[in-house]
């Protein structure tokens, strides 16, 4: 099954809300964490960006998920 780039990031963000939320990080928080912005934090959740490799990798990590947990639907 082919996965549009669009219905990916959207997949990524819900999952990247989920589990900022579970943490109970509001997304300034979570931005200074991974030193970004939190304008980054919001365009990654509302899938609206494309993602680096680095960035997803740096996120899973961050969330100590699978790369594979953080793209699959939940």
């Amino acid at each position: 099954m082919k996965i549009k780039k669009n219905e990916l990031n959207k997949r990524i963000g819900q999952n990247l809300r989920k589990l900022r939320l579970k943490r109970k990080l509001e997304p300034i928080e979570m931005a200074k964490l991974l030193r970004t912005n939190y304008q980054n934090i919001s365009r990654w959740e509302e899938g609206i960006v494309d993602m680096k490799v680095s960035t997803f990798i740096q996120l899973a990590h961050f969330f100590e998920v699978s790369l594979e947990e953080l793209s699959t639907e939940s």
